[in-house]
């Protein structure tokens, strides 16, 4: 079993870009939007994504060794988990 969470998006969780690139999330029905950029987008688009590894990954984007950016990283992945914006799932190979 992985000692790191694996992240998936909601099935209530609307997303929509605007016209400008921006992203905001909805917890829907009655969650209210949220507007990501910069990082918080980048941790969120990883952690949808499935990826085993946020941390690393988005380290690995920004060039940066990820113990520099874990604890902003985790923090971020707790406020989006507390907005019901991500939510926790099964590694493949966890039962």
């Amino acid at each position: 079993m992985t000692d790191r969470p694996v992240y998936g998006r909601p099935e209530h969780v609307a997303a929509a870009r605007s016209a400008d690139g921006s992203l905001y999330l909805m917890a829907l029905p009655d969650g209210p939007p949220r507007a990501l950029n910069g990082p918080a987008e980048l941790i969120w688009e990883v952690a949808v994504s499935g990826s085993s590894d946020v941390i690393a990954t988005v380290a690995a984007f920004f060039d940066v060794e990820p113990a520099a950016i874990a604890s902003d990283v985790k923090a971020t992945l707790k406020s989006l988990e507390g907005g019901r914006l991500i939510e926790r799932r099964q590694a493949a190979g966890d039962k």
